[in-house]
């Protein structure tokens, strides 16, 4: 009805689904419609904008919490790198030959939680970022999905810290 998607462009997702969901996918962005969540994905497209334009077309939409999530790679972070190495070796001494190195921490900036994770393994790493804020308004979300593009070059800035500490080590 508010044409919100094009259904020429839109492909239903079948695999995976969970209960009372739907996934569907067009134009480069997938959608995950529950109940009680909507999850915009999409390597290229700004989330933020998308999350916008539902929030303004759809004002009524009960609001309580936004999430932008991060995942970025880094492939030459591997079980065998130096620094995962000496960490593995220092922390871990009791596992000989760890699969896979999980690592996560928990901040606040300001009414931002911050959660940071890195996950490691043979074919590399990848460090995931979200950044969550309570909402309580479609008011206030729509200020929060208006930061999406801040957020995201916020949270590449701190991978980039945190891969160069890796390296460092």
């Amino acid at each position: 009805k508010e044409k919100i998607w094009d259904p020429g462009d839109v492909q239903l997702v079948l695999g995976g689904l969970g209960q009372d969901s739907v996934r569907f996918k067009g134009g480069g962005v997938e959608w995950m419609l529950s109940f009680d969540r909507m999850m915009i994905s999409s390597a290229k497209a700004d989330c933020g904008a998308l999350a916008s334009e539902i929030l303004t077309r759809l004002p009524h939409t009960p609001i309580f919490a936004t999430g932008a999530n991060f995942v970025f790679q880094a492939p030459e972070i591997t079980l065998e790198n130096s620094a995962v190495k000496s960490l593995s070796g220092s922390l871990l001494k009791d596992f000989k030959d760890p699969d896979l190195l999980k690592w996560s921490v928990l901040c606040h900036e300001e009414d931002v939680r911050v959660e940071v994770s890195f996950v490691c393994g043979d074919q590399g790493g990848s460090i995931s970022v979200n950044r969550h804020r309570n909402t309580e308004s479609t008011e206030i979300a729509l200020k929060v999905v208006s930061e999406f593009s801040t957020d995201k070059v916020n949270s590449f800035a701190l991978v980039e810290k945190l891969l160069k500490g890796i390296q460092q080590c």
